[in-house]
């Protein structure tokens, strides 16, 4: 496990010179009101970020969003996710157009026609992480329901201004300082492993801390996947299969990464797919022009 004084966060090899690599996705949905899945291939689009500074700070960047112009009843929810990290700190900025559970595609529907047009909630958390200890402050606030994941850089200058509480907690040693960080580290150890000796990794875990919550991501278990399964594929790739683990409310959440093994693509997710209940699916496809 890597320590949260040495992230690892890199998808390609380590250099002490500044560079960014940025993957874009393609979102696709599901949605099963009874028993028939109905799928939306277009949905929106996702974002990935690698970085890394002239003195060796590093940072990953998620974006995942819908677009209204795409779903049906303008559906507008999106989320970002960043993790900055230097050798002392990590700095972790989140937000996301806030939800509630919906047991059902109908429930969701009946809440959305509720949300009132002037505007939708969101909520953000900024984080600073420090060897021992997390602080964290949570914001929520209201901003005009058109905002979509392309007004990001708006949002975050809105949310900078915005107030709350900052709440401390002891964060224990060798934890990574962020969930991207965390998913970064085993996919380069399982792409690792495999390169070395064809192993197929399976069990590999690792904790992590996100607004001063305890949280560990396990490597359930791995497969080799040919690449003549993928169109316009010819790359070694790997699919896992995570479950990451609240350690405050002890919910379980589950996910699958195809990846690539050998550069250019080596721990670069290829394609997402993430089901938070039974009747919603959401998937990530890196964009056929970028598999190179």
């Amino acid at each position: 496990m890597a320590t949260a004084a040495e992230p690892a966060v890199s998808a390609n090899p380590s250099t002490t010179q500044p560079s960014r690599v940025e993957r874009n996705y393609v979102l696709s949905a599901k949605v099963r009101p009874l028993l028939i899945w109905f799928r939306l291939d277009k949905a929106g689009v996702g974002r990935i970020v690698w970085s890394q500074g002239d003195a060796g700070q590093q940072g990953l960047e998620l974006l995942i969003g819908s677009d209204p112009e795409l779903v049906p009843m303008r559906i507008n929810r999106w989320g970002y996710i960043s993790e900055s990290h230097t050798r002392q700190t990590a700095d972790v900025f989140g937000v996301m157009t806030q939800t509630t559970e919906e047991k059902s595609a109908d429930e969701a529907e009946k809440k959305l026609k509720k949300l009132p047009n002037s505007g939708h909630p969101y909520r953000a958390i900024r984080s600073r992480i420090t060897a021992g200890e997390s602080a964290t402050t949570i914001t929520q606030l209201v901003l005009p329901g058109k905002l979509t994941f392309r007004e990001l850089d708006l949002v975050r200058n809105e949310v900078s201004h915005g107030t709350g509480r900052t709440n401390r907690s002891l964060v224990p040693k060798g934890v990574d300082r962020g969930f991207l960080s965390a998913v970064a580290g085993l996919l380069s150890t399982s792409a690792s492993q495999y390169s070395a000796g064809k192993t197929l990794a399976r069990g590999l875990n690792r904790n992590y801390v996100y607004a001063n919550t305890l949280y560990d991501i396990t490597l359930r278990e791995t497969k080799h996947v040919p690449d003549s399964a993928i169109a316009h594929c010819h790359h070694k790739l790997l699919e896992s299969e995570f479950v990451v683990r609240n350690h405050t409310t002890r919910r379980r959440t589950e996910f699958r990464l195809l990846y690539g093994v050998t550069p250019p693509l080596a721990g670069i997710p290829v394609r997402v797919v993430f089901r938070p209940n039974w009747w919603f699916e959401a998937e990530l496809n890196l964009d056929a022009n970028q598999w190179r």
